[in-house]
């Protein structure tokens, strides 16, 4: 389980593939289609969380 806070709103996820990205999830799971790639080898650092 993983839990987050997401546009001042907490999300608990519990069946995320480990091989989902933060970008695949912002435009599959959350609808958030503005959201675009950077460099897609992680040496931008666009991907990165903190």
């Amino acid at each position: 389980m993983i839990r987050f806070l997401f546009n001042n709103e907490i999300r608990e996820e519990t069946d995320l593939s480990p091989n989902l990205t933060v970008l695949r999830y912002l435009r599959e799971k959350a609808g958030r289609c503005g959201t675009k790639e950077g460099c897609g080898s992680g040496d931008c650092g666009a991907c990165t969380l903190y």
